[in-house]
């Protein structure tokens, strides 16, 4: 066989050589592609506590970690989307955590966003002087666990029972709506609408001063996005307490950085956290890891409220929501 002949028989099996190395490459290619973690899509819906995360984003805190942040209009829209798959986790009350415990619903806490020192609570109009008052009155909520609990707890000590009352559902973006066109004569509502409201002349008859340790915020996701993610999460709290260093070091600063989102001053942000404490992450380690978290008190007592006033489907054990290895996540 000459050799240009014996060159011409072995082009079919280099060509076809090829194409199998070509194949096998791209199989390769594909299949680290699918590998390749999906981004952890996390919601919320505005309130002072959670724009540090939104801060974190806007100055590049978390680099090119696999993570997107979205706001809803409202915690039903965020608890809708965590319920049917759209989000992987989101920044909740810690009554709605629980919530979703009892809806078989299993998540897991990532932080502690912040805990509400007057940043929720029920204001009425100004003809409206007590509690009491409030009988037979129309009282817009959301018709979220956190609505309800604020509710019963502000009546019982007003020595008024749900029954007394004539309770609307309102999302938070409807709040400022409805209480201008008279639906309601008051609102158990949170910041930032709060401040609005009291602009308005809204005045507070109860808030979460008279409830310390019972509102919490918690960054809370999926249990298997959870165990997908927990390196996504690390590079998250990482960013989330540079920011609140960097509040504490500036806030006026900071707080105007912080309300640009929001087309909020940096003094109406000022004024709203100041109704919130907002843990830094020694004190995230306090409240979510150790053998007795420092969570774990307010929480059962957070669940044992809500079952009594049936806010939850059936009884949960709060210390679900809260992972063994979280301290791997949060630490420096």
């Amino acid at each position: 066989m000459s050799s240009a002949s014996a060159h011409a028989s072995l082009l079919p099996h280099l060509t076809r050589r090829r194409l199998l190395l070509a194949a096998g490459a791209a199989l390769l290619a594909g299949c680290g592609r699918r590998q390749q973690l999906a981004p952890l899509r996390l919601g919320s819906n505005e309130w002072p506590g959670y724009e540090p995360l939104h801060l974190a984003r806007e100055r590049g805190y978390w680099g090119d970690a696999p993570l997107r942040l979205y706001e809803l209009t409202s915690s039903s829209e965020v608890l809708r989307a965590l319920r049917n798959g759209a989000l992987d986790g989101a920044a909740l009350t810690g009554d709605e955590a629980l919530s979703l415990l009892a809806d078989k619903v299993e998540v897991r806490v990532a932080l502690v966003l912040d805990i509400s020192h007057g940043g929720d609570a029920l204001v009425a109009r100004p003809d409206i002087r007590r509690l009491a008052d409030l009988k037979g009155r129309r009282i817009g909520v959301e018709n979220q666990a956190l609505g309800a609990y604020m509710l019963t707890r502000a009546l019982a000590q007003g020595g008024l029972a749900p029954a007394d009352v004539s309770v609307v559902p309102l999302t938070v973006d409807t709040h400022i709506n409805a209480y201008i066109a008279g639906a309601v004569d008051a609102v158990v509502t949170f910041e930032p609408v709060l401040s609005r409201l009291q602009a308005m002349g809204a005045h507070q008859l109860f808030s979460s001063r008279q409830t310390p340790g019972e509102i919490f915020d918690l960054l809370v996701v999926r249990e298997e996005a959870y165990r997908q993610h927990r390196a996504t999460l690390k590079t998250l709290s990482q960013a989330w307490f540079r920011v609140l260093d960097e509040f504490k070091a500036a806030p006026a600063e900071v707080a105007a950085a912080l309300g640009r989102r929001t087309q909020s001053s940096g003094p109406e942000l000022l004024k709203a956290l100041d109704g919130l404490v907002l843990p830094d992450r020694q004190e995230n380690l306090n409240l979510l890891t150790g053998t007795t978290p420092a969570i774990a008190a307010p929480l059962q007592r957070l669940a044992t409220l809500m079952q009594e006033r049936q806010l939850l489907s059936h009884g949960v054990a709060p210390l679900r929501l809260l992972p063994a290895d979280l301290t791997e996540v949060l630490a420096p």
